[in-house]
């Protein structure tokens, strides 16, 4: 027979608290509250998801990893507005004052159907989903991930982006994803 010296660390320790009930209880405890925070956590996004497609009117959508661009529309600065657009309404905003460019959190309705842009989706995948389109200087097929947001679809905005040449309006791209 071996004694305890002989043991190796984890078996003395197993061995040790086999007889402490309240560390079983413990470590019990914590797994079933691991268990609901999770099961809660995944309960509020579909109540989120329920809330925004009652209460906003929003079409349920799905983005790949919960991401995509989407083009906006052309703005001029120099005008302070849109000269092709825009083809979204702010129908949500955490910031107080309005402003014509969407901004990092706010909720979109889509009011014309969008595609979902991803620079070089079909040969990198997502690898560049955090690239703003128009960094490429021009839309590929192989940037198209295939789906389309609809009309009346909401969405948050997570990343805004314009590029323009000199002397143009800028191309206003949004970082979407589902709305919560």
């Amino acid at each position: 027979m071996t004694d305890d010296r002989e043991k190796d660390l984890p078996e003395r320790v197993l061995s040790r608290l086999k007889n402490w009930r309240p560390i079983a209880y413990l470590i019990v405890l914590g797994v079933a509250l691991g268990g609901i925070a999770s099961f809660s956590d995944s309960i509020s996004r579909i109540y989120m998801m329920a809330v925004g497609a009652l209460k906003e009117g929003a079409t349920p959508v799905i983005l790949p990893k919960d991401t995509g661009w989407i083009f906006a529309g052309y703005f001029d600065e120099g005008l302070n507005k849109y000269t092709q657009g825009p083809y979204f309404k702010t129908v949500r905003s955490p910031y107080p004052t309005k402003s014509q460019i969407p901004r990092q959190g706010e909720w979109l309705r889509i009011t014309s159907e969008r595609n979902i842009i991803i620079a070089d989706f079909e040969t990198k995948g997502l690898t560049r989903r955090f690239d703003p389109p128009w960094q490429q200087n021009e839309l590929k097929d192989s940037d198209y991930t295939g789906l389309k947001l609809p009309s009346g679809a909401v969405v948050e905005v997570r990343d805004v982006s314009l590029g323009a040449f000199v002397g143009r309006p800028a191309a206003v791209w949004v970082r979407v994803g589902v709305a919560r």
